[in-house]
């Protein structure tokens, strides 16, 4: 690992690569870049980052036995190039960033369950920004992330996916008792996610049915008593009054209607 500071930048280098043994000739290597800006209001930062990997394939992906399953394979390594930039600023409570990976000779499982090497390339970019609203109790937190695939036949992902929580935050008793009451919000659009294959223990692609495209809220109510922090939660307290499509995985919904709660104490050393 090398680790050095020049022309006001704080620069890190570091690297693998295997002699012997199943991963032999296996290399990873990765680098980053950061700088930051101090401000009145707060710092700024940049973050410039890249990754170079040549690997073996994972073992039980060339060699398999199970009840239900069996392969024998002999993958080629996988290459894998990936770079981001990041930039935030504690002004304005904005981060947001860009990423991008290049992959050779991927391996996923195809609808068979089965895994399978891609011969060419696939690549995946994407764009990210979160951001934070205040003004006096009310706070809104919000997360963006547009992704893209080369080939949705191999890699599969949402085009956008999307996380809010919207909470006052407010003192019940000065200097004792605070609260925030509030929700949070997840959003994916439709695509064709993966499934779970029970008896292998893997996800694997499938083309029976998009899922996505619903909103999953949760309202929340936290408070904090001097050392000890309780919450209340109503997970999706809709469940079967919309559409029921609430699935992350195929044949796998999400929670209904459930109501969770939960204590913390913490004590003094």
């Amino acid at each position: 690992v090398l680790h050095t500071v020049g022309f006001g930048w704080d620069w890190i280098l570091a690297g693998e690569f295997y002699l012997t043994g199943y991963r032999a000739g296996d290399l990873l290597v990765k680098g980053d870049i950061t700088k930051e800006f101090q401000g009145r209001k707060g710092a700024s930062r940049i973050s410039i980052s890249g990754e170079f990997f040549l690997q073996e394939a994972d073992h039980f992906l060339n060699f398999y036995e199970s009840n239900h399953f069996r392969w024998y394979n002999d993958f080629r390594k996988i290459k894998d190039i990936r770079g981001s930039l990041q930039v935030s600023n504690e002004a304005i409570q904005l981060d947001a960033g860009a990423h991008f990976s290049l992959v050779s000779d991927l391996i996923y499982h195809t609808d068979s369950v089965m895994p399978a090497q891609h011969g060419g390339v696939v690549s995946v970019i994407g764009l990210n920004v979160h951001k934070h609203f205040n003004a006096g109790i009310f706070h809104s937190d919000h997360r963006v992330h547009y992704q893209l695939s080369s080939d949705n036949n191999v890699v599969r992902l949402p085009d956008l996916s999307y996380y809010t929580s919207n909470y006052i935050s407010f003192n019940i008793v000065k200097n004792a008792l605070s609260a925030q009451l509030g929700f949070d919000l997840y959003y994916y659009t439709r695509y064709r996610a993966l499934a779970l294959s029970p008896s292998s223990g893997m996800f694997y692609n499938q083309d029976i049915m998009e899922l996505g495209n619903y909103p999953y809220l949760n309202p929340f109510l936290t408070a904090k008593l001097k050392r000890t922090r309780f919450y209340l939660r109503y997970d999706h307290p809709y469940a079967g009054l919309i559409k029921k499509n609430y699935f992350h995985v195929l044949y796998y919904p999400m929670p209904g209607r459930v109501f969770r709660f939960g204590l913390s104490w913490t004590f003094y050393d």
